[in-house]
């Protein structure tokens, strides 16, 4: 009978041929789902022998991996800010450097909560726009230090808001969800603000047939294609923001990594913002933009 160690190698070479990125942690983190242990127990385990129904079903999901099927599809889940959430072919997998927009987004309202900021707000209301899995608006719902938090989660996808609303029952928060494109989810309730939130689809039209298998086959192309120049849904979110923050609002987006002159010259044109601002992700490469309305 094969060995775990043995299992692992036989996983990686077959993923590797198949020209999979990362074909060594993809073998270890497919086994791992399937024992139902983390990955750091594989060490321990190294040379017990596995049974012939967990090597047959081992090799099956190797076998959906080496088509290219995105790992977090196959497992179905996709951990984010410590946070277990449910992903499927409706929804952009959640990514780690998105996790900067979340950890931004907590730390200002921690520090109003607290009183850090020249104004003290107890009750927090969040927009999070294009929310697909519902990663960023459940997150911060999750992990504010705010009692009186109020995060309402759009979508212009029937389908990626039954994913976020399955996510916010899973990790326990009260979201509000509304389909619409971007505002006009919450128009008709005319109300505002103090944080919107969004990681809109920002990638050139002429890139997504360029795209990797696993993003260009199996996440939505409605979740990627920010038109001709990327820029299509900032325009759109920069002009309309301002209607629907309060004073001193903030407004927080993810960009590509060659967009930050174009955003920051769209806000300044705007007139409505009295700062704004890139930040870097760990690569070094401008991923956040903080903008505070007038």
């Amino acid at each position: 009978m094969i060995k775990v160690i043995d299992l692992l190698k036989e996983g990686e070479r077959l993923l590797a041929r198949a020209e999979i990125m990362n074909p060594k942690v993809d073998s270890e983190l497919l086994y791992c789902y399937i024992a139902n242990i983390n990955r750091s127990e594989i060490f321990l385990r190294g040379k017990d022998e596995v049974s012939e129904n967990v090597q047959s079903r081992f090799f099956e999901l190797i076998g959906k991996r080496t088509k290219h099927i995105p790992l977090q599809h196959i497992t179905g889940r996709q951990n984010f800010m410590g946070l277990d959430f449910k992903v499927s072919s409706d929804v952009l997998i959640p990514r780690p450097e998105t996790e900067l927009l979340v950890e931004m987004a907590i730390s200002e309202i921690n520090s109003l909560q607290q009183g850090k900021k020249s104004v003290k707000k107890e009750r927090f209301f969040v927009l999070d726009l294009c929310t697909g899995s519902g990663a960023i608006g459940i997150s911060v719902a999750k992990l504010a230090d705010c009692e009186k938090i109020e995060v309402t989660c759009t979508d212009i996808s029937e389908k990626a808001l039954e994913v976020a609303k399955l996510n916010a029952a899973s990790i326990g928060v009260e979201v509000e969800f509304a389909q619409g494109n971007l505002f006009e989810a919450v128009a008709e309730k005319r109300t505002t603000f103090d944080m919107i939130l969004s990681n809109p689809p920002y990638i050139e039209s002429r890139v997504i047939p360029h795209l990797q298998e696993e993003v260009l086959y199996h996440e939505p192309i409605l979740a990627l294609d920010g038109g001709d120049d990327g820029l299509d849904l900032y325009r759109k979110i920069v002009a309309e923001a301002p209607k629907f923050l309060n004073p001193n609002g903030i407004l927080i987006m993810e960009i590509g990594y060659n967009q930050k002159e174009a955003l920051i010259s769209l806000i300044k044109n705007n007139g409505n913002y009295e700062e704004s601002r890139s930040i870097q992700d760990l690569a070094g490469k401008d991923r956040i933009i903080f903008a505070k309305r007038i």
